[in-house]
């Protein structure tokens, strides 16, 4: 088997992969922003009861097409590390597409179980600390959010990521059981980890400079605006990172499977 693969690597390879693909990433960036600009603006400090009619047909309509480019993205970034040509368009778009939300609705449904175990354990903790509920100062709500964060990363995230390199390939018209992936994956849990850090920190920033009591931006503004559609970009970067992951955990994994293969030596037929 070939040696671990190093978070330096994988970021080198990355930013290689972004600067030689600037222009596209470039253009796929400012189509997220046109497409998630709309709707986080109709979210700024609002409560979900008072979304209207338009906002959920809007939701609709941007799920549908940022379905479309994250095959897109995979393809271009995936074959791109493979040393081909990527067309702007991948060949059979619609069947790639159905495949990836096929699985990426498995993978989800496969996270159930350990997410529902980490929220009970969460919600056991807050009974614990605040027995009779969390009130409204910052002390309370932070350490509530921090708690909740910490057991959606343990109970949704790392499954996710351990999980998900199937959606990946599904998105390129490849193969790939949960069973593979969980087994590719292993040994990597924290450095993938690492690579949604960025998502997660500025989640948690935002929640800060946002709060009643000591935040300094109003959560209807123009800057609240500004750090959530900074959000979008960021998991948006999240692909290339991914791809990277991707391409070089498959030929890893690979490799290991023919050491395997090559370590039982030749089949008797005695």
């Amino acid at each position: 088997m070939g040696s671990n693969l190093s978070i330096r690597e994988i970021l080198s390879e990355t930013i290689a992969l972004i600067k030689f693909r600037r222009k596209y990433v470039a253009g796929m960036l400012v189509l997220i922003i046109i497409i998630s600009a709309p709707l986080e603006w109709q979210m700024m400090g609002k409560d979900p009861i008072e979304f209207n009619a338009f906002f959920w047909s809007s939701l609709a309509l941007s799920v549908i097409v940022c379905s479309v480019l994250e095959v897109c993205i995979f393809n271009d970034f995936i074959t791109t590390l493979r040393g081909k040509k990527a067309s702007l368009l991948p060949e059979a778009l619609f069947e790639k597409i159905v495949k990836m939300t096929v699985k990426g609705i498995v993978v989800i449904l496969a996270t159930a179980i350990p997410t529902t175990i980490a929220l009970a354990v969460h919600m056991f903790l807050l009974t614990l600390l605040f027995p009779t509920g969390i009130d409204s100062t910052f002390e309370s709500e932070a350490t509530g959010v921090i708690l909740l964060l910490f057991f959606i990363i343990i109970g949704f995230v790392i499954p996710l990521l351990r999980l998900g390199a199937g959606v990946a390939a599904a998105a390129m018209g490849e193969q790939m059981s949960l069973k593979q992936s969980w087994k590719m994956t292993k040994g990597y849990t924290f450095k993938l980890l690492f690579f949604t850090a960025p998502y997660f920190l500025i989640q948690i920033a935002f929640l800060f400079i946002t709060h009643n009591e000591i935040g300094f931006v109003q959560q209807d503004s123009t800057a609240a605006f500004i750090i959530s559609i900074s959000t979008d970009i960021i998991s948006w970067s999240i692909f290339a990172s991914f791809s990277v992951w991707y391409v070089r955990l498959t030929k890893r994994y690979q490799s290991m499977l023919l050491e395997e293969v090559e370590g039982m030596g030749p089949v008797s037929t005695e």
